[in-house]
Parts: C-alpha cells; structure tokens; sequence
C-alpha cells in the first residue's frame, strides 16, 4: 500500500542520515576497536567517541565566530590606534 511505502520510505532516509555519523565515528574517532573489557567497556567507548565526536563539531562551530570576534577586535583596535587618519578617510568621502 502506499502508506506503507512512504513509512519505509522515511525509515530508509532517517537511517542514511545515520549510517554517516557512524561511519565517521568508526574511522575518525577510533569506534572501530574497543580496547575496553565487557559490556562495560563497549558502552564507555561508545560514549566517549560520541563524546569526541560532538566536542569537534562544537569547536568547528565556534572557530568560524571566533575568527569574526577576532576581525572585529582587530578593527576596533586600529579605529582607537589611528583616530585621525579614518577621520581623514571619512572626510574625503
């Protein structure tokens, strides 16, 4: 039926929007060994790969707004270090 189709259908894409997360957890993250003993150990690891994983998306997020913070810093810095030529700049405009 066609309602069984479209509830596989969001099934099949909410699991391929998954299986990427995992597969990088696996390489980048070190999810492929587990070095830890028992069920114990397994769910450690887990979580500390997921743990790494969302730690670098949260310090990728930041880089970018850090890098505007610091453009802006920057420009601050050099309005209060040169008053008199931007107002040179300004006056010529």
């Amino acid at each position: 039926s066609t309602y069984r189709k479209n509830k596989e259908r969001k099934y099949f894409r909410k699991r391929a929007g998954i299986e990427p997360v995992i597969g990088h957890l696996k390489e980048d993250h070190r999810l492929s060994r587990n070095y830890y003993k028992g069920i114990t150990g397994d769910e450690i690891n887990v979580m500390l790969a997921a743990a790494g994983f969302n730690f670098k998306r949260m310090m990728n997020k930041w880089k970018s707004s850090f890098w505007l913070f610091l453009e802006k810093i920057i420009v601050f810095l050099n309005r209060q270090l040169h008053p008199i030529r931007d107002s040179i700049i300004l006056q010529t405009i």
